[in-house]
């Protein structure tokens, strides 16, 4: 009952019941709590859903609804003009007790505090130059080991297959490729959830997308770029405070487009020869990439394929990365000192 209380909260209000910087925060607040106004986001709903959602996410289970259908009876009288069975900001009364339980304010319902993002950009940054550093080297001993390169220098031409030193280079690319990944992702959610905070109205994906968009099944070819872009977009400095929702018709730089492009094709060129990006590939194209990669074989010249377009990829990354958190960064202090918005 409490999580389709939850479920319905985020689903009416755009947002979950509760939020905060850490997961043991997070907890906490689920645990003791009172639960926002679902109405401070959206005041256009019913008052009465305030106590219908307030009993739903009750603390103690015996406060809540005994059944979804009970639950669902209860919204379906607050939509149509009923009253709720328990007033928002007031506990229900233990059974036996002789007085009601003393009222409480509702917590404000924010949209978040913004939370730089200079420290998780350096970090990534000092990922991505070591991926990229380890990809030039990769690079160049692939090539040594192609048959085109064996034929150049005389010796008798082989199925190029790597030697011992791409070996090694190919096992320290893989370690490093998913720390990149895990410290791009949590800059990458960083710097979506910092919209809210930054003024931002009218997102056009929950927050979970920010994660949740690389792993899904063709989704996953466009909509990170799409996050992407809302982020470019929502981070403008040269937005007003309370901007209206016209940040999404705001260009994005090309730069953000040839990374994309980079990315997927270094991905393309890495699933041949790593399977744990092959299965993300197959993942990503739901399986429809999996006859064509499995066609091709993984020699040194594909290696080098895949490591030059890493190279690409990275020092793009980096640019976008760059780019992104100081726009961000001007946008924030731009929030931080303008004065309050009075409609």
């Amino acid at each position: 009952m409490y999580a389709l209380g939850c479920v319905l909260y985020e689903c009416l209000s755009g947002r979950p019941p509760f939020t905060a910087d850490t997961d043991q925060a997070l907890i906490v607040a689920h645990l003791q709590a009172a639960p926002p106004s679902v109405r401070s986001g959206r005041p256009d709903l019913p008052p009465a859903l305030d106590g219908v959602l307030a009993r739903a996410l009750a603390k103690a289970g015996q406060q809540r609804y005994r059944s979804c259908g009970e639950f669902t009876a209860a919204v379906r009288r607050a939509v149509q003009g009923g009253t709720p069975a328990m007033p928002f900001g007031v506990r229900p009364t233990a059974p036996g007790s002789r007085s009601p339980a003393a009222p409480f304010p509702p917590r404000p319902a924010a949209p978040g505090r913004f939370q730089p993002l200079s420290g998780p950009a350096e970090r990534v940054r000092r990922v991505l130059w070591l991926m990229v550093a380890l990809a030039i080297v990769g690079t160049a001993a692939n090539l040594n080991d192609t048959a085109a390169f064996r034929r150049l220098s005389g010796e008798p031409p082989g199925p190029g297959s790597p030697g011992p030193l791409a070996d090694g280079v190919f096992a320290a690319e893989g370690i490093v490729l998913l720390v990149t990944a895990l410290l791009f992702l949590l800059w990458f959610r960083r710097a979506y959830h910092n919209l809210a905070p930054l003024g931002a109205r009218g997102l056009r994906f929950a927050g979970g997308w920010a994660i949740g968009a690389w792993f899904v099944p063709l989704l996953g070819l466009v909509r990170p770029k799409q996050v992407l872009n809302d982020i470019w977009r929502a981070s403008d400095p040269e937005l007003p405070v309370d901007d209206d929702g016209s940040w999404r018709r705001k260009p994005v730089p090309s730069v953000l487009t040839w990374w994309w492009l980079a990315f997927l094709a270094s991905m393309i060129a890495r699933a041949i020869t790593t399977e744990s990006v092959h299965a993300l590939a197959v993942l990503m194209t739901f399986g429809l990439a999996s006859r064509a990669l499995d066609q091709v074989q993984p020699t040194s010249g594909v290696q080098s394929l895949a490591d030059l377009l890493s190279v690409v990829a990275g020092l793009l990354a980096l640019r976008v990365v760059r780019i992104i958190t100081a726009r961000q960064e001007a946008r924030a202090a731009r929030v931080a000192t303008s004065p309050p918005h009075t409609p």
